[in-house]
């Protein structure tokens, strides 16, 4: 396995290996240049109804769909669906008719035990990622093999593969960190492994690794032995993200209100900042609000509808908030998503919690660190695939109903 370490901020996006003497290149100078991006911005627009939605609670078991993880657009508007249920891969023709499947469960050349994450990369070749077998099969857009190649994590059920554009392809690994020491709680700094797979030999390049969610580990004690643990994010917590471009890399560090570019080479290309984005520090409404969510989330959760005994949802959540840093701040984004072949990038707004009702924001970023628009994306539509005029993504109804669903979509 060919190795390439980076240091801990800095990313770097390759796909030529290098040799284990090499030295990582000096990155700490300053950028080449910073993007200054105030309102307004142009407005991206979905189409007031989906172009195709496919799902149902009863009928064809071609449009029944359990556990969705991808949903993507092929040229022509042909659309493929990867559903963790039954573990197969499904294609559709532009107008939502059932084509043909692919995978199954199974441990056998293109089967599936239990995929967590997929993309579309060049020739509309699909590859999806299994936690379970840790390892990445590739599909041509006719549903065929075309390979399959292991890669190992610490937990393949925490892997995210993303089109780095041009064919390349990034596999971003969130590793778990768990301090076990003589506190009830435990503060940790979980970490981002970003990897450059090989669909063609059992490679694999380690680019860097980035300083990813905050995280508390709770460790229950019998005596002096731990007996049990359980790690949970803290609430609203710094992150990391990160995805690529065409040209590089775009990362959003902790505690940062916009996003930065790399090179290919690995170079700090430059820093994306606006004037409308402001820290929101994390005031007690917050805190209520999210304890709030914790409370219907437990209510939801618990077996017959019966509730917690008094106070241990109010204790949990505050336990978790009095780790956060005096002067913690509400995160400026929280998901990533690589647009139209690596040319752009998605940052979704950071929804506060109590909020998934209402729309969710989303910047659009050119990989200058300009803004090409803003757009509002429906309650419950998680979007998975990006392309020029296309949005595709997973909707799930007020019933917990999943569909596949394409919206048209552009700027104007």
């Amino acid at each position: 396995m060919r190795l390439k370490e980076l240091g801990s901020l800095l990313l770097l996006v390759t796909l030529a290996a290098c040799s284990s003497g090499e030295t990582a290149p000096d990155l700490s100078g300053s950028p080449q240049w910073v993007a200054e991006n105030s309102p307004p911005y142009s407005v991206g627009e979905l189409s007031a109804e989906p172009v195709v939605r496919l799902g149902a609670l009863e009928g064809s078991a071609e449009v029944e769909f359990t556990s969705l993880v991808h949903v993507g657009v092929l040229r022509g508007g042909r659309i493929v669906v990867v559903d963790r249920g039954p573990n197969d891969i499904r294609w559709f023709d532009a107008s939502g008719a059932f084509q043909y499947q692919a995978g199954g469960r199974g441990e056998g050349p293109g089967e599936l035990q239990f995929p967590v994450s997929a993309t579309l990369i060049a020739g509309d070749t699909l590859v999806v990622y299994d936690g379970r077998t840790q390892r990445l099969t590739a599909f041509d857009p006719s549903g065929s093999l075309v390979s399959t190649q292991p890669l190992r994590a610490t937990s393949g059920f925490s892997v995210r593969v993303l089109n780095m554009g041009e064919g390349g392809l990034m596999a971003v690994e969130h590793r778990a960190t768990f301090a076990m020491d003589g506190a009830e709680y435990n503060y940790t700094r979980d970490t981002l492994v970003l990897m450059i797979p090989s669909m063609l030999a059992e490679t694999v390049d380690t680019v860097a690794r980035l300083p990813g969610p905050e995280s508390v580990t709770w460790v229950q004690y019998d005596g002096d032995q731990p007996v049990a643990t359980r790690q949970m994010e803290l609430p609203l917590g710094e992150v990391a993200l990160a995805a690529p471009v065409s040209s590089g890399a775009v990362v959003v560090r902790p505690g940062e209100q916009g996003p930065s570019f790399y090179s290919r080479e690995g170079e700090w290309v430059g820093q994306a900042v606006r004037s409308d984005t402001r820290p929101i520090p994390i005031s007690e409404a917050i805190q209520d609000q999210y304890l709030a969510e914790a409370q219907a989330a437990v209510q939801a959760q618990a077996p017959g509808g019966v509730r917690p005994p008094p106070g241990v949802v109010e204790r949990d959540v505050e336990a978790r908030f009095a780790l956060l840093a005096d002067d913690q701040m509400v995160p400026a984004f929280d998901r990533i998503l690589t647009a139209a072949e690596g040319r752009a990038v998605w940052l979704r707004r950071y929804v506060l919690p109590g909020t998934e009702t209402q729309p969710s924001r989303w910047s659009i970023y050119g990989s200058d660190g300009s803004i090409l628009a803003e757009v509002e994306i429906p309650p419950g539509f998680q979007p998975t695939h990006v392309t020029e005029d296309r949005v595709a993504g997973i909707e799930t109804d007020g019933f917990g109903v999943e569909y596949a669903t394409v919206y048209s979509f552009r700027i104007r």
